[in-house]
C-alpha cells in the first residue's frame, strides 16, 4: 500500500503541472491519484490497528511437564499472581523452571492422565502474494492472544506459591524433631530392655537391630502423621 500511495500521490503531483502548463484543469490524473492516495491511506491506517489483509494462523504446540513442586508424594503447580491480577502459573520441563504468560494470554487447567501443556499462539500472517505485495514495507507477521490449557493428573494440586511454603516448613519442622525423638525412644527402649535382658548391654547385635527398628517406626510414623497433616491443609484450601 505504500507504493500505491506514493504512485497516487506522484499522479496528482504530474497532474498539477500538467494543469500548469496546459492552462486547464487536468481532472483524470487529480481525482484517480487523490482516490488513490486516500484509499492508500486508509489502508495503511487499518493495517497498522487491525490485522487487515493478515491470515490467521494459530501455533500449536504440547510438551510433557513435571510438577513445580513435590512434597513426599505429593505433586504441585504452583501459581502466582500477575500485574494484571491474572495467574501464572509454574511448572518443569526436565529440571528446569518455567511460568505461563498473564499479558495477553488466558489458561485453562483440566484434570487428565497426562501432566502436559499446549500452548496455542495465535498469529496474523501475510500468506499470499497480494497480501505481501499490499503490505510492503509494513509488518507481515502480528502475534495475538497466547491461550494455555494445562493438564494435571488428579493426584496433583494446583497451589499457590505461598501455600507451599507453608507446607515445607511443615516438612522441615516435622524432620527437625525427629531426631530427638529417635534419641529418646533409644534411651528409653534400651533401658526397658536390659531390665528384661540382662545381657542385652553386651550384645551388640541386638542393640543395633533395636536402634534401627526404633530408627524406622519414628521415621514411619513421623511421615504417616505429616502426610496426614499436609493431606489436611491442602484440602482446606481447596
Amino acid at each position: 500500500m505504500i507504493l500505491l500511495l506514493v504512485l497516487g500521490i506522484v499522479i496528482v503531483v504530474v497532474g498539477i503541472l500538467r494543469s500548469v502548463q496546459q492552462h486547464t484543469v487536468r481532472w483524470m490524473p487529480l481525482i484517480s491519484g487523490t482516490v488513490l492516495a486516500i484509499a492508500m491511506a486508509a489502508g495503511l491506517y487499518t493495517a497498522h490497528h487491525s490485522n487487515f489483509l493478515l491470515t490467521k494462523v494459530p501455533l500449536d504446540k504440547t510438551q510433557k511437564i513435571k510438577p513445580a513442586a513435590t512434597l513426599l508424594d505429593f505433586k504441585f503447580i504452583t501459581t502466582e499472581k500477575g500485574s494484571n491480577g491474572e495467574n501464572r502459573y509454574t511448572y518443569k520441563v526436565g529440571n528446569k523452571s518455567y511460568q505461563t504468560l498473564t499479558q495477553n494470554a488466558e489458561t485453562t487447567v483440566k484434570t487428565g492422565e497426562t501432566a502436559q501443556l499446549e500452548t496455542i499462539v495465535t498469529t496474523y500472517q501475510a500468506k499470499s502474494l497480494f497480501s505481501r505485495f499490499m503490505l510492503f514495507g509494513e509488518t507481515k507477521l502480528k502475534t495475538g492472544k497466547t491461550q494455555y490449557v494445562l493438564t494435571v493428573p488428579k493426584d496433583w494440586d494446583v497451589l499457590t506459591s505461598a501455600q507451599v511454603k507453608e507446607l515445607q516448613k511443615m516438612v522441615k519442622d516435622s524432620n527437625n524433631g525427629i531426631t530427638d525423638e529417635v534419641a529418646n525412644q533409644v534411651k528409653k527402649q534400651f533401658a526397658d530392655r536390659a531390665k528384661d535382658d540382662e545381657n542385652f548391654m553386651k550384645d551388640k547385635d541386638a542393640q543395633q537391630k533395636l536402634q534401627s527398628d526404633i530408627v524406622n517406626k519414628v521415621t514411619a510414623d513421623r511421615q504417616a502423621n505429616l502426610e496426614k497433616a499436609l493431606n489436611e491443609k491442602i484440602q482446606s484450601w481447596q
